[in-house]
């Protein structure tokens, strides 16, 4: 599939690409780290014939350049100016991953402003294990000095930071712990057993990036990493889905159970059988839900829910 990029110029001067066709409600899209645009075409030709698809390729990644501050909090506002660019006032976010954090900074900067609906694709809202949290990256192992480490590692030996990630990504979760070992040939081997056949040609794409990407990457983990957005939680005020991997793989199930008992009005949608992979893995049932949530949080519902909304405020 291809499509049409387009560009937005955002309030600092910089051109963003994106996409923009389909019909129907308008969904925004925040990619993963690492990703782009043109990664998720296959799930947008699954949207197009109901939804206005809407993605963009976040700084330093995909056709747009590493212009100006770049990390999460960039990418909310970002959204918020592409939002006011297409003027949309009322669009379904959908955060994947990372994507999902872009969400939680924009929920954080903006509130829920020219926002329905939002949609959680297997996050954390803290990546850092620490002070009795236990939820975050890694079957919650992941601690500061590992952070620290990762991002001594992007600037110095990419290959291992990258390698370690995409193991731990698609290793699934056991009720043993996993293995922390980071020698790269190691490494290699234990993807190749976890994904098959595509394994040597994802470990060449994930490693052979570009050195603007990389530089980008560091900015990413760290805007990423640092923040704790579980008190943002409460501020998310519009119906929210939580679609999660189970038995998962960087995540415990038990992280997005925790996310949908912090918001209002939150519905849970479990991948069974999955890795943090998921939406790639099974992306028609991936899918499926993103529809099954719409068309469940539809006018009417809306329509009442504001109803309701306005009756307390007297």
């Amino acid at each position: 599939m291809s499509v049409d990029y387009k560009v937005f110029t955002a309030e600092d001067g910089t051109d963003i690409y994106y996409i923009d066709f389909g019909k129907g409600t308008p969904i925004v899209y925040a990619h993963g780290f690492c990703g782009s645009t043109e990664q998720d075409l296959s799930m947008f030709d699954l949207l197009k014939d109901q939804f206005r698809c809407i993605c963009f390729d976040q700084r330093g990644y995909g056709k747009t350049e590493g212009r100006g501050e770049i990390g999460i909090q960039q990418s909310a506002r970002d959204i918020t100016s592409l939002l006011k660019h297409l003027g949309i006032k009322n669009a379904t976010l959908l955060g994947y991953s990372m994507g999902a954090a872009v969400l939680f900074s924009y929920v954080e900067q903006f509130g829920c402003d020219r926002v329905e609906r939002i949609i959680i694709g297997d996050m954390t809202p803290k990546i850092i294990n620490e002070d009795n949290w236990k939820f975050g990256l890694y079957q919650g192992r992941y601690t500061r000095d590992h952070y620290e480490s990762d991002l001594k590692n992007i600037r110095n030996n990419y290959e291992q930071f990258i390698l370690f990630l995409v193991e731990q990504i698609v290793a699934p979760n056991k009720t043993s712990l996993r293995n922390f070992d980071y020698d790269l040939n190691e490494l290699k081997n234990r993807i190749i057993r976890n994904i098959g056949a595509g394994g040597t040609e994802m470990i060449n794409a994930m490693v052979g990036v570009l050195e603007e990407q990389k530089k980008s990457s560091y900015f990413y983990w760290k805007s990423m990493c640092e923040p704790d957005f579980r008190g943002t939680l409460k501020n998310i005020t519009v119906p929210t889905a939580v679609i999660f991997a189970d038995p998962g793989s960087i995540y415990y199930t038990r992280t997005a159970e925790y996310i949908a008992s912090q918001i209002e009005d939150a519905v849970l949608y479990r991948m069974r059988s999955c890795t943090h992979m998921a939406k790639n893995d099974k992306p028609k049932e991936f899918v499926c839900y993103i529809r099954d949530f719409c068309k469940i949080t539809g006018p009417d519902y809306l329509k009442v829910r504001r109803s309701m909304k306005d009756l307390h405020s007297f």
